[in-house]
């Protein structure tokens, strides 16, 4: 648990977070954010949002339900939780809890949704196949 006193309005922090170790999180702050500024991340976050919301257009002049359609798209991408981080040879490993051990290979948890079978599986089918293959 880290407390930080701030005495400024503006505060610039870089956070890494791993389940493995500290060392790992170093790495992800140094492959995620190097030395790019904020708003340099943040316009890299933006793209990759649209890239994703892009995925289905639709055509409407009701703006109401054009955003409803891509609030309720926006969902489905939050889920599952990518349980995995990028080794130094940029390699997924993972924690696995039931034995406390690290090893090779991707692991996704709390998909968000009770019936995801016949719901956003499905769907990750058409529009995400290259991330959750």
């Amino acid at each position: 648990c880290v407390h930080v006193g701030i005495k400024k309005k503006t505060v610039e922090a870089r956070i890494g977070i791993s389940y493995i170790s500290e060392e790992m999180a170093e790495m992800a702050i140094a492959r995620e954010c190097g030395c790019k500024t904020f708003d340099e991340l943040k316009a890299e976050a933006a793209e990759n949002w649209e890239e994703k919301l892009s995925r289905i257009e639709i055509e409407t002049d009701d703006e109401e339900q054009m955003k409803t359609f891509y609030s309720c798209m926006y969902r489905p991408f939050l889920f599952p939780h990518k349980a995995y981080e990028l080794d130094e040879d940029g390699k997924p490993v993972h924690y696995t809890p039931c034995d406390g051990k690290t090893r090779a290979g991707v692991r996704y948890t709390d998909n968000g949704f009770w019936d995801t079978y016949r719901t956003v599986y499905p769907l990750y089918t058409l529009i995400a196949r290259d991330e959750f293959a």
